[in-house]
Parts: C-alpha cells; sequence; structure tokens
C-alpha cells in the first residue's frame, strides 16, 4: 500500500520538476495524497469505524466479525473503573478471552483495550 502511495509521490514530484502539469493541480494532488496518509494508507472495512476497533483490527489478522465481537462484548461487560478494580478486570479479561479464538494472546488483547481510552 505504501509503495502505491510512495509511486505517486514520485510521480507527482517528476510533474513538478518537468512542469508538465500546472503547480495548482499538483498541489491539489498532494494534498489528497497527504490526506490518505493521514487517515491510513490501509482502508477499513465500513465498521471498523473507531481508533479502538482499528487496533483490534490490525492485531487479530483482520478480521472484522472478530473485531466487532470483541468490541461488542468489551462495551457490554465493561464496568465503571474496570482498568483500576482488579476483580472488574479479571472479569472483563475472561469475557473477552471467551470470544477469541486460540492462538490469539488475551493479554496482548487486553493490553490494546486498556490503552484506548473509548473502552
Amino acid at each position: 500500500e505504501y509503495d502505491r502511495l510512495a509511486e505517486r509521490l514520485n510521480r507527482l514530484l517528476k510533474e513538478l520538476r518537468e512542469c508538465t502539469k500546472a503547480y495548482e493541480d499538483i498541489l491539489k494532488e498532494l494534498i489528497e495524497l497527504a490526506k490518505e496518509l493521514h487517515r491510513g494508507a490501509e482502508n477499513y472495512p465500513s465498521n471498523i469505524d473507531t481508533k479502538g476497533k482499528k487496533a483490534i483490527y490490525d492485531n487479530v489478522g483482520k478480521d472484522a466479525k472478530l473485531t466487532q465481537t470483541i468490541y461488542d462484548t468489551v462495551m457490554f461487560h465493561a464496568q465503571a473503573n474496570w482498568r483500576t478494580v482488579d476483580s472488574r478486570r479479571r472479569l472483563l479479561t475472561r469475557q473477552v478471552k471467551a470470544v477469541l479464538p486460540t492462538g490469539i494472546d488475551i493479554d496482548f488483547i487486553m493490553s490494546i483495550i486498556t490503552a484506548n481510552s473509548e473502552f
């Protein structure tokens, strides 16, 4: 994905150097390219629409269904102050672990969940 963006950038720079395109048009394309980079080169499925979901999605093999299941589980079971109350954190960890397939590290997933303020 980044290779594609790099190719576009190189093409725009070449056009700028060779004056084959209007300066204003090149600037517009550079702005659009910068916006793409800012949004992230990765195109996420439509339901992966928050930073927390994107973080989970990127770390569960880009499985949108599993990401949504984890997200829904956290949103349903997370109690107030779950980060600081050990019993609540353990309960949430058990609930998330119950929906994870084998091979995905629960501690790693919980560290992602903990790091994201939306949860």
